[in-house]
């Protein structure tokens, strides 16, 4: 997975854009491949999915609704999955609303951050957490 992350950033990074007429094969292609890989590996594949999004035309505004959104999608499908299989105890939910506050932080400053800062700058973070994510993967 890790291997997987780190080709897809490494693209990514190349600035490559898909010119060709975005057909609905080529999203559920990209939706396929990304649900697939979050299954097997148990790591989403959201790299892929946002590249996929980020070959756009669109406004940013329209990316980045597209990104959030496929985003939420995922995270229910997840936590309705593991909802089934029982994963979540007492102790679990606990933690998460400990760690909810700084979570919803962040984002609400990443919200102001995107708001006022350079997109390039994002795309240099987004570049830097994605390798270390691959890294870290790759020596777990």
């Amino acid at each position: 997975m890790g291997v997987l992350v780190l080709a897809i950033t490494l693209f990514m990074m190349s600035g490559w854009k898909y010119t060709g007429t975005k057909r609905t094969q080529v999203g559920i292609a990209t939706g396929a491949v990304a649900g697939s890989i979050t299954g097997g590996f148990g790591v989403p594949a959201f790299p892929l999915s946002a590249l996929y999004f980020h070959n756009s035309p669109s406004s940013t505004p329209v990316i980045r609704a597209n990104v959030l959104m496929a985003l939420v999608c995922n995270l229910i499908i997840g936590i309705v999955g593991l909802t089934i299989q029982g994963i979540y105890d007492q102790a679990l939910v606990a933690r998460t609303l400990l760690v909810a506050p700084i979570f919803i932080g962040g984002a609400l400053l990443g919200q102001y951050l995107f708001s006022v800062a350079p997109v390039e700058w994002f795309k240099r973070v987004t570049y830097c957490i994605l390798i270390l994510s691959a890294v870290t993967l790759l020596l777990a």
